[in-house]
């Protein structure tokens, strides 16, 4: 892990150059989901893209690669930064597999956690696949969820969001924030899913955390792809979970 700016504190830069980052922060959040949420539309409402691929694929293509990964390499492109090295497109080394061996025992524990909250508050994680059938949540959602949703969701929030961030404040602040926003743009979708109250706080604290995870996995490797893969194993793993209980 790069540790030159571990030290970096708020006394050390301007607090409105700090304010002025965490509401482009947010911005470029809120923009992402509504660009990208509005192709959606479109997308769904184009009749021979509708009855040709599965809507979940539609959805994942419009807020996910176009919203969440067009806006947010658009960004770091008007950043004048490189974005290989910006978000972290590298090859993984050695390290970052291990890395990711690890994290990948966490995630089954992490998942076994969470289904017992969910068992307990007799509520269920929101997923896309009520009424859908076994093969299309195998061959459809699961892919989706590992070669979209996950490195879209990550390159945004952990790739520019949190580096951008991590630029002039400690890493833990960027991580902070970084997954309070992820977390913020899950509300609306729980809200939408007629999941009981306390279902929803336990799946938003569980999102939560697991961001948490992801920013520090990100924060020691600074390799995208690490954390990309494992959000979308977690996100595989729920499926299967919810699909099998």
């Amino acid at each position: 892990m790069d540790t030159t700016n571990l030290s970096l504190t708020y006394s050390s830069i301007p607090i409105k150059v700090f304010i002025r980052r965490l509401v482009g922060s947010l911005l470029l959040a809120i923009a992402a989901l509504g660009i990208g949420s509005g192709i959606a539309n479109v997308l769904l409402d184009t009749t021979f893209l509708a009855s040709r691929i599965d809507e979940f694929v539609l959805q994942s293509i419009g807020i996910q690669l176009v919203g969440m990964i067009g806006i947010g390499i658009g960004f770091v492109y008007w950043l004048d930064r490189d974005i290989i090295n910006f978000i972290g497109f590298h090859k993984p080394t050695r390290e970052d597999v291990s890395y990711l061996l690890y994290g990948i025992f966490g995630l089954v524990l992490a998942g076994t956690i969470a289904t017992a909250f969910f068992t307990i508050t007799n509520t269920s994680p929101e997923q896309p696949i009520a009424n859908m059938d076994t093969q299309t949540i195998f061959f459809v959602v699961i892919p989706t969820f590992i070669f979209i949703v996950g490195p879209a969701e990550e390159i945004l929030f952990r790739g520019v969001i949190q580096s951008y961030i991590r630029e002039i404040s400690p890493p833990i602040t960027a991580i902070i924030i970084a997954t309070i926003f992820f977390t913020l743009v899950h509300i609306p979708v729980q809200l939408t899913t007629g999941t009981p109250l306390i279902g929803v706080i336990v799946s938003l604290g569980i999102i939560g955390s697991l961001s948490i995870i992801f920013g520090l996995m990100y924060e020691y490797t600074q390799n995208i792809w690490i954390v990309s893969i494992l959000h979308g194993l977690y996100n595989s793993l729920i499926v299967v979970v919810t699909l099998i209980a």
